[in-house]
């Protein structure tokens, strides 16, 4: 380890060392996240853009590979996260995107750190090493012309609700004026800060209408549905509009890419012996990365989450509503 009292110039080389790496991780973030806007290019600008982080690093300073691996990761890691935070300072990077990086990127960076210190230790050879920092911009040209494969995926969540179809069904088709502070915790809306659900309403009721929904943080969208049998089943496909997602949220997150697409939804609703009602909501989508794993994971997670928050609107509101006496909400 490093002693507590560090050599001034082992500090100064350090201090050197982070602010070089992260003029070099904002400038290959400009080149290949502002440039190609709106791809989701994983490998060249998450895995491989930590990997050289970690690199040049390592190679800035510990040029001889001395130090342990500790005294290279903790510097390392804190670089990558005020990296981080400056992307979403001075180009808006949305934190909901940062956090889904995570899994990619510090593994990246530990990779990074390691290839290089063992490149050090048993070639002798710094400016080998140094090729891992030109990784990202090496294999970007590649990455933005591969075809990853599809993976259609649903997430379907249920709640049964004490209020019979007709009731449920009334507060399912329009759910409007939702306050998004009464909404329930989720890790998704309240920890990563993703936009929460504010209104949906129709035109018209019958298949061919559209339900038009507002999120918080500008976006809004429609449902066009295709399928309408009442009391019984609500069926859509998503609509998006160029504005459809603000400027200012993160373009990678739009859910109408050609990494991550929302393709249809549906409402199902089973009336209960009991004179109670089972609610269905299920969301296809589509995922195309070049880990369909990763991206089935988080697509997921947040729609379990924005299912969970709307099917718990729709709970309150019908229950209350077949007992007047209850306290609105």
């Amino acid at each position: 380890m490093i002693e507590s009292s560090p050599a001034k110039s082992v500090v100064l080389r350090l201090l050197l060392a982070m602010l070089v790496t992260v003029f070099y991780g904002l400038a290959i973030y400009v080149l290949i996240w502002v440039t190609q806007a709106g791809v989701m290019v994983l490998i060249s600008g998450a895995l491989l853009l930590s990997m050289g982080i970690g690199s040049l690093l390592t190679v800035l300073f510990d040029p001889q590979a001395k130090l342990s691996t500790s005294d290279i990761v903790v510097p390392a890691l804190i670089t990558l996260l005020l990296i981080c935070l400056l992307t979403v300072i001075f180009f808006a990077e949305g934190i909901v995107c940062l956090i889904m990086a995570v899994p990619i990127l510090v593994p990246g960076l530990l990779l990074g750190v390691s290839v290089t210190r063992g490149t050090i230790r048993w070639w002798q050879n710094r400016r080998g090493a140094m090729m891992v920092v030109a990784l990202p911009l090496l294999v970007l040209p590649l990455e933005i012309r591969m075809d990853w494969p599809d993976y259609h995926g649903f997430v379907s969540t249920e709640v049964i609700i004490a209020a019979p179809a007709d009731i449920v069904w009334t507060n399912t088709v329009e759910i409007r004026d939702i306050d998004p502070d009464t909404l329930r915790f989720t890790p998704s809306h309240n920890l990563m800060f993703f936009p929460r659900p504010l209104d949906a309403r129709l035109d018209f009721h019958g298949e061919g209408a559209t339900r038009f929904l507002s999120w918080t943080k500008g976006i809004h969208f429609r449902e066009n549905i295709t399928e309408w049998e009442q009391d019984r089943r609500l069926g859509w496909t998503f609509g998006f509009d160029p504005d459809s997602i603000p400027a200012e949220i993160d373009s990678h997150l739009r859910p109408d890419s050609e990494a991550s697409e929302l393709l249809r939804g549906e409402y199902v609703l089973e009336p209960l012996p009991d004179g109670r009602t089972k609610l269905v909501l299920t969301t296809h989508y589509k995922v195309s990365l070049p880990w369909n794993g990763y991206g089935r994971w988080w697509a997921n997670r947040l729609l379990s989450d924005f299912h969970g928050v709307v099917l718990d609107v729709v709970k309150r509101r019908a229950e209350a509503a077949a007992s007047p006496s209850a306290p609105q909400s």
